[in-house]
C-alpha cells in the first residue's frame, strides 16, 4: 500500500496525476522506493488489531524517513462486553439453526432415499404408504418447503 501526497491511500498500483503530471501504475514497482518518496508517495502500513476486540476511534499517521514509509496506528477502545455477549449468542443462534437445517436436510434426502428405493424395487405396497400417519408426510413436505425458502434467502443476501 502507498500513501499519496493528497493524503489518501491506495492499496494496489495504478495510474496517479500528482500535482500536473500523471504517473503510470507501474512505477510502483519499476521505481526504487527513494525515488517514489521524492515525488510524495510513501509506502504505507497499517498496524492491525483485533476487531473483534476493540474498535478504533482515531488513527495517526506517521512518517519515518529513516524506514521510508508511513505508519498508521490506531487508537483503540475494547467493545463493551454486552455487545461481545450479543456477538456471541448471535454466532450460537447461527451454529445451532445451521445444525437444524442439516439435521432436517439429512432427514429428508434419507426419509426420500428410502422411499425411492421401496417404491423402484417394488418393496413398498400401496398399503405401506397410506399406513404412513399423514402428518408426518406434512411434516416433511413443509420442512422442505422452509428450507427451500431459506437457500433462496441466503442466496439473495449473498
Amino acid at each position: 500500500m502507498w500513501k499519496l501526497p493528497n493524503g489518501r491511500v491506495i492499496k494496489h498500483p495504478r495510474q496517479i496525476k500528482i500535482g500536473s503530471v500523471k504517473y503510470p501504475a507501474s512505477i510502483f514497482t519499476s521505481w526504487p522506493v527513494e525515488k517514489l518518496v521524492a515525488i510524495g508517495v510513501w509506502p504505507f502500513r497499517e498496524v492491525r488489531f483485533d476487531k473483534a476486540l476493540y474498535r478504533s476511534v482515531g488513527h495517526n499517521d506517521e512518517t519515518r524517513p529513516a524506514d521510508l514509509e508511513v505508519v498508521r496506528t490506531h487508537s483503540l477502545e475494547p467493545i463493551p462486553t454486552e455487545v461481545l455477549e450479543q456477538r456471541a449468542n448471535v454466532e450460537e443462534a447461527r451454529e445451532l439453526r445451521d445444525m437444524l437445517v442439516s439435521n432436517q436436510r439429512d432427514f429428508i434426502n434419507f426419509f426420500t432415499v428410502i422411499y425411492q428405493v421401496g417404491r423402484t424395487k417394488g418393496l413398498w405396497t400401496k398399503d405401506d404408504f397410506t399406513a404412513i400417519d399423514p402428518t408426518i408426510i406434512t411434516r416433511l413436505l413443509d420442512m422442505k418447503a422452509k428450507l427451500t425458502r431459506l437457500e433462496e434467502l441466503e442466496a439473495l443476501q449473498n
